[in-house]
C-alpha cells in the first residue's frame, strides 16, 4: 500500500473548497445518523454529483458510467454495522468502532470471521419494474453476483475498517442497473447506476415510474455516452490528481468534510510516525477516467452540446440538496439553462474554477471526466407530447445522437355532481332517494376517466338540512362513483347545498349544489326567470301537455297575461289567457320542445322539466 503526501494536500485542498462551497448555499443543520448498511448513507455508488454519504444521506443522483469502452467502471461501497459516530472507542473501549466491523469481540477479526456482504446486479425493466438479468459484471469474478469481505482482495478500499468497496463494469447497453448489498444479518441496501451505450432519457415517459431517483423527481437524466476511442486519460488542468475513479472515491470518503460531519472515518488518513504528517492511504487500484475528447488539445471536444424542442434543459433542481449541517452535490451554480445548452466531461474535482466555471467542467451529472456527460430535462409549462432530445459531440456533426421523452399530460382530478338531482320530493316512509357523485381524471390530451379508490365526503348547508344525508363519506367504486342518500324530511320550498370533496386530495376544490325540496309530483323541475314583457322558452313538458297545465307553472300566477306558440300549418299565432271567457283562447296544448311565449306583467318564473 503507498502513501502519497501530495495527494493527501490536494484532496484537502478540494474539502476545503467544499466546504466553501457548501457555506455559499442555504443548508439545515440535522443530527448525523448512524451509518451502516440500513442507516443514511449505508451504501453507494460513484461516479456521481450526490453519492450517498454514511450518517449524513442517502444517495441521491446514481452512479453514471459508460456502458462499455475504457473507464466502464463504477465503485458500489456499503458502511457495514460499527460504523458511524458512536465516539472514540468501541464497545471493547479500545478500538474505535469501525475497526469492530460486525464482531463485538475484536479477537475475532480473522481474514475468515470478518463481516462479509452479497452483492448482487440486475437491470431494472421501466416497463414493469421488475429486476431482469444483466450483462454487468463484478470485476473481481466476473460474475453477477459477488460476496465480499472487508479486507479481502475484492475490497478495493483496502483496509480492515468497516467499509467494503467492490468495482463493477457496465454491460455494454443503455440500461439502468440495481445493485443490492446484504449482510450476513439479512439487512440489505440497494443503489442504482447507469450505463450509457449511445444516449438515452430516463424515464422515457415522465409520469410514475418504477426509476426512484431523489434529486430526479418530476425530471428526466439526459445521458450521453462519446465514442470510446476518441477518449484518453487525460487532464485539463496541469497538476490534476483526480484522474481516477479510486481518487474520486478518496476525494469524498477520505479526508472529505462530510465524512467529517457525518461522524465516520474510513481510516484512510493516518498519521506518519516518522514526520507526525497526515498522510493519505491509497486503495488497492488505480483506474484512469477516459474523458470525452481526450484525444485532441481542444476543449471544445470535451463538451457535448444539447438541444430540445420541448421542455427546459437545466440542472438547477440538483444544485442544493441538503445533507445535515451541509448541502452538495458537486455541481456548480452557474450551469446553462434553456433549450439549448453545453457542458463538458468533467467534475468539481479536477479544478478551482469552481464558481467561474468558464468550461462547464462542474455541470456534469456524474463530476468525473469519464467519457459520458449527464444533464437534466425538466417539464415546462406547455410541455406535453414526445419531445426529441440531440446531442453532439464538440463541432462533429457525425457524432450527433438523439432519445425521446414522452411528455404524459399533468393528470388532475375532478368531482361530477350531476348525480346529484336538483329537486328532491318528501316521500312517505322516509325512503332514501339515491345519489351519486363520480370522481374524474383529466389528462392533457386524453378524455376523463373514472378513479377508483378514492374517498369522498360530503356535507350540507346548512348543517340541520330539511333531509338526511348517509353516508356522509363513501370510496369510488371501478366506475368513479360513490354513492350516497337522501331522505328529504322538510317543508317543500326549502333549499340546501351540498358540498363534497375527496379525502386527501386537496389540490381538488370542493364542489357544491343546490337541491330543493318539493312535494311529490315535482321533482327533477327546473325553473325559468322571466322578465316583464313577453319571455321565449322551450317547453320540456310532454306531447299534448294543456295551455291550461302550463299556465299553472307561472309564479306567481297573476303575473301571467297570455301564452303564445306560432302554428306553422296554419301560419298564425295561437294563445291562451287564463283570465278570457270560453272558447276566446284558441292555444289548446303544447309539445315537448315547443317554444313558447310567455307574456307576464312583472318578473316571475315557470317551471318545466329539467334536462340532464
Amino acid at each position: 500500500m503507498s502513501i502519497s503526501l501530495k495527494k493527501l494536500g490536494v484532496l484537502g485542498a478540494i474539502a476545503a473548497v467544499l466546504v466553501l462551497f457548501a457555506v455559499v448555499r442555504p443548508g439545515v443543520s440535522t443530527p448525523p445518523a448512524e451509518a451502516d448498511i440500513t442507516g443514511s448513507g449505508g451504501i453507494s455508488a460513484i461516479p456521481s454529483a450526490a453519492p450517498g454519504i454514511p450518517g449524513l444521506i442517502n444517495q441521491q443522483i446514481p452512479a453514471l458510467i459508460p456502458a462499455s469502452g475504457p473507464g466502464n467502471e463504477a465503485i458500489i461501497t456499503v458502511f457495514i454495522d460499527g460504523f458511524g459516530p458512536e465516539g472514540t472507542l468501541g464497545s471493547d473501549g479500545i478500538h474505535p468502532p469501525w475497526l469492530l466491523n460486525c464482531k463485538e469481540d475484536v479477537s475475532l477479526l480473522t481474514a475468515t470471521d470478518r463481516c462479509r456482504v452479497t452483492f448482487e446486479v440486475q437491470a431494472l425493466d421501466l416497463a414493469t419494474g421488475d429486476l431482469v438479468a444483466t450483462g454487468a459484471r463484478f470485476l473481481a469474478n466476473g460474475g453477477a453476483t459477488l460476496q465480499c469481505a472487508d479486507d479481502s482482495p475484492c475490497d478495493v478500499d483496502g483496509l480492515n475498517n468497516g467499509v467494503i468497496a467492490v468495482k463493477m463494469r457496465g454491460g455494454g447497453k443503455n440500461e439502468v442497473l440495481q445493485v443490492t448489498a446484504t449482510d450476513e444479518t439479512g439487512d440489505a441496501r440497494n443503489v442504482q447506476v447507469i450505463t450509457t451505450q449511445t444516449m438515452q432519457v430516463l424515464p422515457p415517459v415522465l409520469e410514475p415510474s418504477p426509476l426512484d431517483i431523489p434529486a430526479l423527481d418530476d425530471v428526466a437524466l439526459v445521458s450521453y455516452s462519446c465514442v470510446p476511442t476518441n477518449n484518453i486519460g487525460r487532464s485539463v488542468f496541469s497538476g490534476n490528481v483526480v484522474d481516477t475513479l479510486e481518487d474520486f472515491w478518496l476525494s469524498v470518503y477520505g479526508p472529505s468534510i462530510y465524512m467529517a460531519v457525518g461522524g465516520g472515518n474510513t481510516g484512510h488518513v493516518v498519521i506518519d510516525p516518522e514526520t507526525q504528517l497526515p498522510v493519505l492511504l491509497d486503495m488497492t487500484s488505480d483506474n484512469p477516467f477516459f474523458r470525452c475528447g481526450g484525444d485532441t488539445d481542444s476543449l471544445v471536444d470535451d463538451t457535448i452540446a444539447f438541444q430540445t424542442n420541448m421542455g427546459i434543459l437545466s440542472v438547477d433542481s440538483a444544485q442544493v440538496i441538503e445533507a445535515g449541517p451541509l448541502v452538495y452535490p458537486f455541481i456548480a451554480g452557474d450551469c446553462d439553462e434553456g433549450d439549448s445548452i453545453t457542458v463538458a466531461d468533467g467534475g468539481i474535482f479536477e479544478g478551482p474554477a469552481l464558481n467561474d466555471n468558464q468550461i462547464k467542467e462542474t455541470c456534469d451529472l456524474d463530476a468525473a471526466p469519464n467519457g459520458v456527460v449527464n444533464y437534466m430535462i425538466v417539464r415546462s409549462a406547455d410541455a406535453t407530447g414526445v419531445a426529441t432530445i440531440n446531442g453532439q459531440q464538440g463541432a462533429n456533426a457525425a457524432s450527433t445522437l438523439s432519445a425521446q421523452l414522452d411528455f404524459v399530460g399533468v393528470v388532475t382530478l375532478a368531482l361530477d355532481l350531476s348525480g346529484i338531482p336538483n329537486t328532491v320530493s318528501v316521500l312517505a316512509g322516509g325512503a332514501a332517494i339515491p345519489i351519486e357523485i363520480v370522481v374524474l381524471s383529466t389528462q392533457a390530451g386524453t378524455g376523463p376517466g373514472p378513479v377508483a379508490g378514492l374517498t369522498v365526503s360530503c356535507v350540507t348547508d346548512p348543517a340541520n338540512a330539511a333531509f338526511a344525508l348517509l353516508p356522509q363519506t363513501d370510496t369510488t367504486d371501478a366506475s368513479g362513483v360513490a354513492a350516497m342518500g337522501l331522505i328529504p324530511t322538510g317543508i317543500p320550498g326549502t333549499k340546501f347545498t351540498i358540498t363534497c370533496s375527496i379525502v386527501g386530495h386537496p389540490e381538488v376544490a370542493p364542489v357544491s349544489k343546490e337541491v330543493t325540496v318539493v312535494l311529490p309530483g315535482q321533482e327533477n323541475l327546473e325553473t325559468v326567470d322571466l322578465v316583464q314583457g313577453c319571455n321565449p322558452v322551450s317547453s320540456t313538458w310532454p306531447d299534448g301537455t294543456t295551455a291550461a297545465a302550463a299556465a299553472e307553472k307561472v309564479d306567481p300566477a297573476e303575473a301571467l297575461n297570455a301564452l303564445w306558440k306560432f302554428d306553422p300549418v296554419s301560419g298564425s299565432w295561437q294563445g291562451f289567457d287564463p283570465a278570457a271567457p270560453a272558447g276566446v283562447s284558441n292555444l289548446a296544448s303544447i309539445d315537448f320542445l315547443d317554444v313558447v311565449f310567455i307574456c307576464v306583467s312583472d318578473a316571475a318564473t315557470w317551471s318545466r322539466v329539467a334536462i340532464s
